[in-house]
């Protein structure tokens, strides 16, 4: 049986949210109206990123240095490891930006994973670029259309194993033929009926996987 895993990446892989870490950081005024409103729906990803960043100083340094300090899943490389010896597909799938995915992962020596996220990049003259390449052509919500990327993925595969916690998850969560949540996202589920397996750690996954 071919079986894919994929995994949302802030809140998920990271122990705190890079994207909620860096304005908390960063934001030279409040910004929590502009979560509150991307959360209801009344924003999407790309307009409430376009004005959060708007609200932010940084510099590429900057930034690099604080998304170094990001932890990531006490679990997460073992549980890469045992995917990688059970030859499941891990792909990462996140409305967040790839210059935090990257700079996070990076600095922990992960650099062979596919990502399907935003696009976020300093230019030649130190300015920031956003880019949404994933984006649903029906649906104004999310950056990354996590629904049509599982809907690629499915395709070739038997089985596909969602891992995640947030408000970017809820679209897949009712798709997914195993689903793991925890925060938002469980509540979600719950409120919706949908079934899921809870998890507070990729330690619990692991012991998931295991007996796969």
């Amino acid at each position: 049986m071919k079986r894919t895993i994929m995994i949302d990446f802030d809140g998920t892989i990271t122990k705190k949210d890079t994207c909620v870490a860096v304005a908390n950081e960063f934001c030279t005024r409040d910004w929590k109206e502009l979560d509150e409103e991307w959360a209801d729906g009344s924003l999407s990803t790309e307009a409430c990123s376009e004005k959060l960043f708007g609200l932010m100083d940084f510099n590429e340094d900057s930034l690099r240095s604080f998304l170094e300090s990001i932890e990531i899943d006490d679990y997460f490389l073992q549980f890469m490891e045992l995917c990688g010896e059970k030859n499941y597909d891990i792909y990462i799938v996140s409305d967040g930006f790839d210059f935090n995915i990257n700079t996070v992962l990076g600095k922990h020596g992960i650099s062979d994973l596919d990502i399907y996220c935003n696009k976020f990049f300093f230019d030649d003259y130190g300015e920031y670029k956003l880019g949404f390449p994933h984006k649903s052509q029906n649906c104004n919500k999310c950056g990354t259309c996590k629904t049509e990327i599982y809907d690629k993925l499915k395709q070739n595969s038997d089985e596909v194993i969602y891992i995640g916690d947030g408000y970017s998850d809820m679209c897949v969560a009712s798709k997914a033929d195993t689903l793991f949540a925890k925060s938002h996202l469980a509540k979600y589920c719950n409120e919706k009926g949908i079934e899921y397996k809870k998890y507070n750690s990729f330690k619990d996954v692991i012991d998931y996987v295991k007996d796969m």
